[in-house]
């Protein structure tokens, strides 16, 4: 795809950004947010930085 849109073509024509994708954009899915990411078991065998 080329980033740089013909003038020539309506269609090609940069439009700007929805407010319906701007708020996507913006923030991530509630899920994502809300849910932490799945942290591997917290054992001193895989976590050598906990080492002592």
């Amino acid at each position: 795809m080329a980033d740089t849109p013909t003038t020539n073509d309506p269609h090609n024509r940069p439009r700007p950004p929805s407010p319906f994708q701007s708020t996507i954009v913006a923030s991530p899915p509630p899920r994502l947010s809300t849910r932490p990411p799945p942290q591997p078991p917290q054992t001193t065998h895989n976590i050598p930085s906990q080492k002592k």
